[in-house]
């Protein structure tokens, strides 16, 4: 196993076998996207072989009529991406042996209780195959609201993903675990539970302890501290599934959650290209990225 591995250097497409005429390509499109009203802002990092080739930001900070133009710095909301340092999350767990994934669910979250479920093992969670569909499982969390004892918060939870949690843990399984794959917050609301219940950190302090801080990933966080709050991308309120005020406090759900820059994101995606390791800061082992 390699000592160290690559970190992202600036360098030029020649250098990497890519084309300089296609690179000014994407520069020339991402501009029109800005400027045909398609996107109002985004930041872009293009790399191979730990070489950056383009990193540049397009649009505003956000819709008001002075708004500043964008820079590299700019942080945006995350959304969906929390699924992804869940699932890094649970795998440093398994790492150190703490985590199986071929384990039943209920070993770490005996709640989860309910017909067939015996059989869910930690790693249909990660691969939306636990038999858990998000459509009906909000529906039964609604029919629950008002009639389930929700008991008191721990230290280290988040008030909204303790409440959907127990509203949920008796929802009934769509299918049979294996059967279909189902894109499921729901489930990875669960994941998130298992590493704040097997670690003792929700994932918001796991996630800064064991990869944003051997990344170096300074811009990456579950809230937007105060003095980054002018780095913020902001997007009008009429825009679907935006977020047009950041967080002040951790959203560390699982399932959604985070805001971060493009390099750092870049960052992190050159770990995993890594074999888990970036610089000599190994986040996970090379089976894990396997």
């Amino acid at each position: 196993m390699n000592n160290s591995g690559p970190k992202l250097q600036i360098g030029k497409p020649g250098d990497v076998g890519m084309s300089a005429e296609h690179i000014a390509l994407l520069r020339t499109r991402a501009k029109e996207w800005v400027d045909n009203g398609s996107t109002p802002a985004l930041s872009m990092v293009v790399a191979r072989r730990g070489k950056v080739v383009l990193h540049e930001a397009f649009g505003v900070y956000g819709p008001q009529p002075d708004a500043r133009a964008l820079d590299v710095g700019a942080i945006f909301p995350l959304a969906s991406i929390g699924k992804v340092f869940a699932a890094t999350a649970i795998m440093i767990l398994v790492d150190d042996g703490l985590v199986g994934l071929n384990r039943p669910v209920q070993e770490c979250l005996p709640e989860f209780a309910g017909a067939g479920k015996e059989a869910v093992m930690v790693h249909h969670l990660l691969t939306h195959t636990s038999g858990l569909v998000d459509e009906d499982v909000v529906k039964h969390q609604e029919a629950n609201r008002g009639k389930v004892t929700i008991p008191p918060l721990e230290p280290n939870e988040y008030p909204m993903i303790h409440e959907l949690l127990w509203l949920r843990w008796d929802a009934p399984l769509s299918k049979a675990p294996g059967e279909q794959m189902s894109y499921s917050g729901a489930g990875y609301s669960m994941l998130a539970e298992i590493i704040r219940r097997v670690s003792g950190k929700n994932v918001a302090q796991f996630m800064r302890d064991r990869v944003f801080a051997p990344l170096e990933m300074k811009d990456t966080d579950y809230k937007v501290a105060p003095a980054m709050r002018a780095r913020y991308v902001e997007r009008s309120a009429d825009i679907p599934d935006t977020f047009p005020e950041p967080s002040t406090v951790d959203v560390p759900g699982g399932s959604v959650g985070g805001y971060s820059t493009a390099m750092d994101m870049a960052v992190f995606c050159q770990m995993f290209l890594n074999g888990g390791q970036y610089g000599v800061a190994r986040v996970l082992s090379e089976a894990a990225v396997m």
